[in-house]
Protein backbone atom coordinates (compact mmCIF):
# COMPACT_ATOMS: atom_id res chain seq x y z
CA UNK A 1 0.00 0.00 0.00
CA UNK A 2 1.40 3.35 -1.05
CA UNK A 3 1.72 6.12 1.53
CA UNK A 4 2.22 9.87 0.84
CA UNK A 5 3.95 12.56 2.88
CA UNK A 6 2.83 16.23 2.68
CA UNK A 7 5.25 19.06 3.32
CA UNK A 8 3.44 22.00 4.93
CA UNK A 9 5.71 24.65 3.47
CA UNK A 10 5.20 23.77 -0.14
CA UNK A 11 2.03 21.77 -0.08
CA UNK A 12 3.54 19.10 -2.22
CA UNK A 13 3.31 15.46 -1.30
CA UNK A 14 5.79 12.64 -1.99
CA UNK A 15 4.43 9.16 -2.36
CA UNK A 16 6.58 6.41 -0.87
CA UNK A 17 7.04 3.27 -2.97
CA UNK A 18 5.46 0.12 -1.73
CA UNK A 19 7.41 -2.98 -0.67
CA UNK A 20 6.38 -4.75 -3.86
CA UNK A 21 7.79 -2.00 -6.03
CA UNK A 22 11.00 -1.91 -3.97
CA UNK A 23 11.61 -5.64 -4.25
CA UNK A 24 10.84 -5.55 -7.98
CA UNK A 25 13.36 -2.77 -8.53
CA UNK A 26 15.99 -4.67 -6.56
CA UNK A 27 15.34 -7.81 -8.60
CA UNK A 28 15.56 -5.88 -11.86
CA UNK A 29 18.85 -4.29 -10.79
CA UNK A 30 20.33 -7.63 -9.73
CA UNK A 31 19.33 -9.29 -12.99
CA UNK A 32 20.77 -6.39 -14.97
CA UNK A 33 24.04 -6.59 -13.01
CA UNK A 34 24.32 -10.36 -13.47
CA UNK A 35 23.59 -9.97 -17.19
CA UNK A 36 26.39 -7.41 -17.51
CA UNK A 37 28.77 -9.67 -15.55
CA UNK A 38 27.90 -12.58 -17.81
CA UNK A 39 28.41 -10.57 -21.00
CA UNK A 40 31.64 -8.87 -19.97
CA UNK A 41 34.76 -10.78 -21.21
CA UNK A 42 36.88 -12.28 -18.44
CA UNK A 43 40.70 -12.07 -18.58
CA UNK A 44 42.37 -15.36 -19.46
CA UNK A 45 43.71 -17.37 -16.54
CA UNK A 46 47.50 -17.54 -16.33
CA UNK A 47 49.01 -20.83 -17.46
CA UNK A 48 50.63 -22.67 -14.54
CA UNK A 49 52.60 -25.85 -15.33
CA UNK A 50 51.40 -28.87 -13.42
CA UNK A 51 54.02 -29.86 -10.87
CA UNK A 52 52.36 -33.22 -10.31
CA UNK A 53 52.56 -33.96 -14.02
CA UNK A 54 56.24 -33.04 -14.09
CA UNK A 55 57.10 -35.25 -11.13
CA UNK A 56 55.18 -38.29 -12.34
CA UNK A 57 56.43 -38.14 -15.94
CA UNK A 58 60.08 -37.55 -15.04
CA UNK A 59 62.12 -40.77 -15.14
CA UNK A 60 65.90 -41.10 -15.09
CA UNK A 61 67.86 -44.15 -16.18
CA UNK A 62 68.20 -45.25 -12.56
CA UNK A 63 64.45 -45.01 -11.94
CA UNK A 64 63.82 -46.89 -15.17
CA UNK A 65 66.08 -49.71 -13.98
CA UNK A 66 64.22 -49.95 -10.70
CA UNK A 67 60.84 -49.99 -12.44
CA UNK A 68 62.02 -52.48 -15.05
CA UNK A 69 62.66 -55.08 -12.36
CA UNK A 70 58.89 -55.46 -11.99
CA UNK A 71 58.49 -56.13 -15.70
CA UNK A 72 61.20 -58.78 -16.01
CA UNK A 73 59.48 -62.14 -16.62
CA UNK A 74 59.24 -64.49 -13.67
CA UNK A 75 60.80 -67.18 -15.84
CA UNK A 76 63.99 -65.15 -16.10
CA UNK A 77 64.07 -64.56 -12.35
CA UNK A 78 63.60 -68.28 -11.81
CA UNK A 79 66.30 -69.06 -14.35
CA UNK A 80 68.72 -66.70 -12.61
CA UNK A 81 68.15 -68.37 -9.24
CA UNK A 82 68.38 -71.84 -10.78
CA UNK A 83 71.62 -71.00 -12.62
CA UNK A 84 73.42 -69.78 -9.51
CA UNK A 85 72.22 -72.75 -7.43
CA UNK A 86 73.11 -75.30 -10.13
CA UNK A 87 76.57 -73.76 -10.29
CA UNK A 88 76.88 -74.19 -6.53
CA UNK A 89 75.67 -77.79 -6.80
CA UNK A 90 78.47 -78.56 -9.25
CA UNK A 91 81.03 -77.07 -6.89
CA UNK A 92 79.68 -79.14 -4.01
CA UNK A 93 79.72 -82.39 -6.00
CA UNK A 94 83.31 -82.01 -7.21
CA UNK A 95 85.01 -82.73 -3.84
CA UNK A 96 83.50 -86.23 -3.91
CA UNK A 97 85.69 -87.04 -6.89
CA UNK A 98 89.01 -86.21 -5.23
CA UNK A 99 91.53 -89.03 -4.92
CA UNK A 100 92.73 -89.79 -1.38
CA UNK A 101 96.30 -90.88 -0.62
CA UNK A 102 96.51 -90.59 3.13
CA UNK A 103 98.64 -93.74 3.45
CA UNK A 104 101.07 -92.92 0.62
CA UNK A 105 103.60 -90.17 0.15
CA UNK A 106 102.90 -87.75 -2.69
CA UNK A 107 106.56 -88.17 -3.78
CA UNK A 108 106.04 -91.86 -4.38
CA UNK A 109 105.77 -92.90 -8.06
CA UNK A 110 102.69 -95.02 -7.34
CA UNK A 111 101.09 -92.17 -5.48
CA UNK A 112 101.75 -89.81 -8.38
CA UNK A 113 100.11 -92.30 -10.75
CA UNK A 114 97.06 -92.60 -8.52
CA UNK A 115 96.75 -88.83 -8.20
CA UNK A 116 96.46 -88.57 -11.94
CA UNK A 117 93.48 -90.92 -11.97
CA UNK A 118 89.95 -89.60 -11.82
CA UNK A 119 87.75 -91.07 -9.13
CA UNK A 120 84.00 -91.50 -9.61
CA UNK A 121 83.79 -90.51 -13.26
CA UNK A 122 79.95 -90.26 -13.23
CA UNK A 123 80.17 -87.66 -10.45
CA UNK A 124 82.68 -85.71 -12.50
CA UNK A 125 80.29 -85.71 -15.44
CA UNK A 126 77.37 -84.57 -13.24
CA UNK A 127 79.42 -81.84 -11.60
CA UNK A 128 80.76 -80.61 -14.94
CA UNK A 129 77.26 -80.59 -16.42
CA UNK A 130 75.92 -78.59 -13.47
CA UNK A 131 78.73 -76.05 -13.71
CA UNK A 132 78.30 -75.71 -17.47
CA UNK A 133 74.54 -75.21 -17.28
CA UNK A 134 74.80 -72.73 -14.42
CA UNK A 135 77.52 -70.68 -16.08
CA UNK A 136 75.73 -70.76 -19.43
CA UNK A 137 72.48 -69.53 -17.90
CA UNK A 138 74.26 -66.70 -16.09
CA UNK A 139 76.05 -65.61 -19.27
CA UNK A 140 72.83 -65.58 -21.31
CA UNK A 141 70.95 -63.59 -18.68
CA UNK A 142 73.85 -61.16 -18.38
CA UNK A 143 73.66 -60.45 -22.10
CA UNK A 144 69.85 -60.33 -22.13
CA UNK A 145 69.54 -57.80 -19.28
CA UNK A 146 72.89 -56.09 -19.71
CA UNK A 147 71.34 -52.61 -19.39
CA UNK A 148 69.70 -53.23 -16.01
CA UNK A 149 72.62 -52.98 -13.63
CA UNK A 150 70.49 -53.28 -10.50
CA UNK A 151 69.01 -56.63 -11.57
CA UNK A 152 72.39 -58.02 -12.65
CA UNK A 153 73.96 -57.19 -9.30
CA UNK A 154 71.19 -58.62 -7.14
CA UNK A 155 70.32 -61.68 -9.23
CA UNK A 156 73.55 -62.85 -10.86
CA UNK A 157 76.86 -61.33 -9.87
CA UNK A 158 76.53 -61.22 -6.09
CA UNK A 159 74.93 -64.71 -5.76
CA UNK A 160 77.44 -66.10 -8.25
CA UNK A 161 80.40 -64.73 -6.30
CA UNK A 162 79.03 -66.01 -3.00
CA UNK A 163 78.36 -69.49 -4.41
CA UNK A 164 81.81 -69.67 -5.97
CA UNK A 165 83.34 -68.66 -2.64
CA UNK A 166 81.33 -71.36 -0.86
CA UNK A 167 82.49 -73.95 -3.40
CA UNK A 168 86.13 -72.88 -3.02
CA UNK A 169 85.91 -73.15 0.76
CA UNK A 170 84.33 -76.60 0.38
CA UNK A 171 87.20 -77.70 -1.87
CA UNK A 172 89.85 -76.42 0.54
CA UNK A 173 88.13 -78.14 3.45
CA UNK A 174 87.91 -81.42 1.57
CA UNK A 175 91.56 -81.33 0.47
CA UNK A 176 93.11 -80.42 3.81
CA UNK A 177 90.68 -82.18 6.15
CA UNK A 178 89.82 -85.38 4.27
CA UNK A 179 92.73 -85.90 1.87
CA UNK A 180 95.74 -84.89 3.95
CA UNK A 181 96.45 -81.74 1.95
CA UNK A 182 97.17 -83.71 -1.22
CA UNK A 183 95.90 -82.04 -4.39
CA UNK A 184 94.76 -84.53 -6.99
CA UNK A 185 94.08 -83.68 -10.61
CA UNK A 186 90.36 -83.19 -10.01
CA UNK A 187 91.07 -81.11 -6.90
CA UNK A 188 93.36 -78.79 -8.85
CA UNK A 189 90.88 -78.42 -11.70
CA UNK A 190 88.05 -77.79 -9.28
CA UNK A 191 90.03 -75.18 -7.36
CA UNK A 192 91.02 -73.41 -10.57
CA UNK A 193 87.45 -73.36 -11.90
CA UNK A 194 86.03 -72.11 -8.62
CA UNK A 195 88.73 -69.47 -8.29
CA UNK A 196 88.14 -68.22 -11.84
CA UNK A 197 84.39 -68.10 -11.29
CA UNK A 198 84.87 -66.19 -8.04
CA UNK A 199 87.26 -63.74 -9.70
CA UNK A 200 84.99 -63.12 -12.71
CA UNK A 201 81.84 -62.62 -10.62
CA UNK A 202 83.65 -60.40 -8.12
CA UNK A 203 85.21 -58.30 -10.90
CA UNK A 204 81.85 -57.90 -12.64
CA UNK A 205 80.19 -56.94 -9.36
CA UNK A 206 82.81 -54.30 -8.54
CA UNK A 207 82.88 -52.92 -12.08
CA UNK A 208 79.12 -52.69 -12.49
CA UNK A 209 78.43 -51.46 -8.95
CA UNK A 210 81.17 -48.87 -8.52
CA UNK A 211 81.65 -47.75 -12.14
CA UNK A 212 78.54 -48.18 -14.28
CA UNK A 213 75.80 -48.00 -11.65
CA UNK A 214 77.59 -45.28 -9.68
CA UNK A 215 77.72 -43.13 -12.82
CA UNK A 216 73.99 -43.67 -13.43
CA UNK A 217 73.22 -42.78 -9.81
CA UNK A 218 75.26 -39.58 -10.01
CA UNK A 219 73.42 -38.58 -13.17
CA UNK A 220 70.13 -39.36 -11.44
CA UNK A 221 70.99 -37.17 -8.47
CA UNK A 222 71.97 -34.30 -10.77
CA UNK A 223 68.72 -34.56 -12.73
CA UNK A 224 66.70 -34.64 -9.52
CA UNK A 225 68.45 -31.52 -8.22
CA UNK A 226 67.76 -29.68 -11.47
CA UNK A 227 64.13 -30.77 -11.40
CA UNK A 228 63.71 -29.58 -7.80
CA UNK A 229 65.28 -26.23 -8.65
CA UNK A 230 62.87 -25.90 -11.57
CA UNK A 231 59.90 -26.66 -9.32
CA UNK A 232 61.06 -24.04 -6.82
CA UNK A 233 61.32 -21.46 -9.62
CA UNK A 234 57.81 -22.23 -10.80
CA UNK A 235 56.43 -21.89 -7.28
CA UNK A 236 58.13 -18.49 -6.90
CA UNK A 237 56.54 -17.31 -10.15
CA UNK A 238 53.13 -18.43 -8.92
Amino acid sequence: MNKSTTFPATGHSIRKPSRTQTSASHTSYASHTSHQAATWPLPPAPHVPSLHHQNTSFHTDYVSMLLEQDTIPDLHNLLAAASTWILLAGFVVYPGTFTSLRSLSPDNAAAATVLEQVKHVPLVVVASLCCGLGAGGMVWLSVRWRRNYVWLLSRLYLPGAMNALAGLLSTLTSVYASHGGVWSVTAKVTGIVEGCCLGVCAALFVGVRYLLLARVQRRHQGDMRRMMMGDVGIMEKI
